[in-house]
């Protein structure tokens, strides 16, 4: 007769890092990134707000005047101008939205690095410094480039493909502050450039 017990739920394997904090274990998912790192790079609210919202004004106004010449012809066209109407005023408020609610794009320690790998709904991983194989700046300097050591990388996807691509352009701090930070908290551990 073998004796059965009730089995404990799985936690993630933790690491202290500082008094009080914790990270999770290597390519552990999370759905925020901790804004308590040395370092985080934020979307700029501000240049978010400016390109999402003047598209929104801008369809606003487009569909508004576009209405008012076809209400004055008297026709029934205009009846059928109301969901397109509302649906290109909408995607860009809902895009603005995903861009400013998601939290940081990357935060990085001198234990690690933490990645936004999903834009919507966010998905996230931590990094050891040792599991990063490269940092580079892609797309003429508007983004950055995360690989790891990992084979089939942290989401499964494979070996070719990059972990993360992480936009600069557009957040708190210039592509030559983002790498030179990096590469003082990575002390060597990983190629930046």
């Amino acid at each position: 007769m073998t004796k059965t017990s009730v089995m404990e739920p799985q936690r993630p394997e933790m690491r202290v890092s500082a008094p009080g904090s914790y990270q999770p274990a290597p390519f552990q998912q999370v759905t925020r990134i901790p804004e308590t790192e040395p370092f985080v790079l934020r979307p700029n609210q501000g240049v978010v707000a400016g390109i999402w919202g003047g598209l929104f004004v801008f369809d606003l106004a487009l569909w508004t005047v576009l209405y008012l010449v076809l209400v004055s012809e008297d026709n029934q066209f205009r009846a059928s101008l109301l969901a397109p109407a509302v649906i290109t005023c909408l995607v860009p408020l809902f895009i603005w939205h995903m861009a400013a609610s998601g939290g940081p794009h990357l935060a990085a320690g001198p234990q690690g690095l933490w990645v936004r790998t999903r834009p919507w709904p966010v998905k996230a991983v931590f990094l050891p410094w040792e599991a990063v194989a490269s940092i580079q700046a892609t797309r003429g300097g508007k983004a950055l480039e995360v690989r790891s050591h990992h084979p089939a990388g942290a989401t499964g996807e494979g070996a070719g493909k990059p972990l993360a691509v992480i936009p600069v352009r557009g957040s708190n701090r210039s592509i030559q502050e983002t790498l030179a930070a990096l590469a003082h908290l990575a002390a060597g551990r990983t190629w930046i450039g």
